[in-house]
Order: structure tokens, then C-alpha cells, then sequence
């Protein structure tokens, strides 16, 4: 707790960096590097609460006219505005291009795309600092719990191979219900088909009986 936390992705998957770091109630920026990527989030009692990026195609111009929101040519005037303490999204607003409702929208889009984003990284490290702040990020949406982030992550962008592979890795491990308070979350959601899986779960089952599962299943369960 009081050194940080720090390792390799490769190592130790983003998810369970996730994971640990909500264990601990960590408050402080995660930083993580992968090439030259860079991604900054900030997390209050293991909360992840905003999200910041160096890649290019993440900042909102680029975001809004790749999703087809605006065209390249209202980018440009808009870029042109830009300056003296205007932001993008004010200018976009005032130009009558989006709504405030809109960019609100927008702007959380934006930092979901920023955060899992990560999820497909198979390399590259981390470092957790406690008590930083982070100037200049995307805010995240507060009413999802970290469970539910990695468990939408994992299904949307984290690599099937690892999932494949840690369930050859750990095929005779039994699985069953946590009883640390450690491992558990306050809420995640999963579809009534897995979430009967979930229940009917009494340490009687290996992880190499879910190899076989469709691909959903397979991500849930993991």
C-alpha cells in the first residue's frame, strides 16, 4: 500500500490489475504503457473514475468524425476556433454541430472507448501511484461497479487466446462461490443463462469443463 503497485501485463492481465487494485481500495493514478501508447486512469476507494490517453485517434475530434458524428470539415473549423481556453466540445456546441445533452453523451463514450481500449493489450506494464490526481481526463460513468467494467471489457475486447489459454493452464481448478471479501464486488450483471451457470457454480465444476462453451460463456467465466 504504501509503495505502489507495479508489474507486466503480460504477467498480470489488465483485468486483474483492475481487480486488485478495487481489492485494496486503492485511491491514486494506474499508469500503463504499451509501445508507445500511454493511459492514465484514476481510481478513488478502487473506483476507476476518469481515464486519459496519448493515442491520437482517442481525442475527441478524431473520435467524433471517426463514430460519424461530424465530418473532417467541421473538425477543421472547429480546430480553427479552438484557442484562448476553448475546448473542442464548447466549440462544437456553440457551432450548433452537437447538443449539450450530445457531447454529454459523447464525452462518456469517449472514455469507455480510452479505458477498454486497454483490455486488447497482451503486453506491456503498469504502475499504481497513490494519492495522484489526474488533470485532463475523461470522466467515467460512476454508476458501474469495477465488476461490471471488467466484466464488459473482457467481453468486448480482451483477446480470446489468453482466456483459451489460462483455461488450459488452470483446466483442473475447481471453481467455486469467493468467501473473502477481498474478491468480491458490489454488482455485476450477466444474462439469465449465465447467471444460472453462475448460481448452480458448488466447487463441483473444473475450468476445463467450460472449454467447450461458446465464446460469451467462455469470456463470463473467465
Amino acid at each position: 500500500r504504501e509503495t505502489g503497485v507495479s508489474g507486466t501485463l503480460d504477467r498480470i492481465p489488465f483485468p486483474l490489475v483492475l481487480h486488485h487494485l478495487h481489492g485494496m481500495r486503492a485511491s491514486g493514478v494506474l499508469h500503463l504503457t504499451c509501445g508507445k501508447k500511454r493511459k492514465w486512469i484514476q481510481l478513488r476507494e478502487g473506483y476507476p473514475l476518469a481515464v486519459r490517453s496519448n493515442l491520437i485517434q482517442e481525442t475527441l475530434g478524431h473520435y467524433l468524425v471517426r463514430t460519424g458524428r461530424i465530418t473532417k470539415a467541421e473538425l477543421e473549423e472547429c480546430l480553427s476556433q479552438t484557442g484562448e481556453g476553448k475546448r473542442q466540445g464548447e466549440v462544437l456546441i456553440a457551432m450548433d454541430v452537437l447538443s449539450e445533452d450530445e457531447m454529454v453523451e459523447i464525452l462518456r463514450e469517449q472514455a469507455d472507448e480510452k479505458i477498454f481500449e486497454i483490455f486488447s493489450w497482451e503486453s506491456g506494464s503498469f504502475r499504481f501511484e497513490r494519492a495522484r490526481a489526474l488533470p485532463r481526463a475523461n470522466l467515467l460513468g460512476v454508476d458501474r461497479s469495477p465488476a461490471n467494467l471488467i466484466l464488459e471489457g473482457v467481453r468486448l475486447r480482451f483477446p480470446l487466446g489468453r482466456i483459451d489459454r489460462y483455461f488450459e493452464q488452470h483446466a483442473d481448478d475447481r471453481l467455486n462461490h469467493g468467501e473473502s471479501p477481498f474478491y468480491r464486488f458490489q454488482e455485476i450483471c450477466v444474462e439469465p443463462s449465465e447467471d444460472e451457470v453462475r448460481r448452480g457454480i458448488d466447487g463441483s465444476q473444473r475450468l476445463g469443463d467450460f472449454s467447450s462453451e461458446g465464446e460469451d460463456l467462455r469470456r463470463t467465466i473467465y
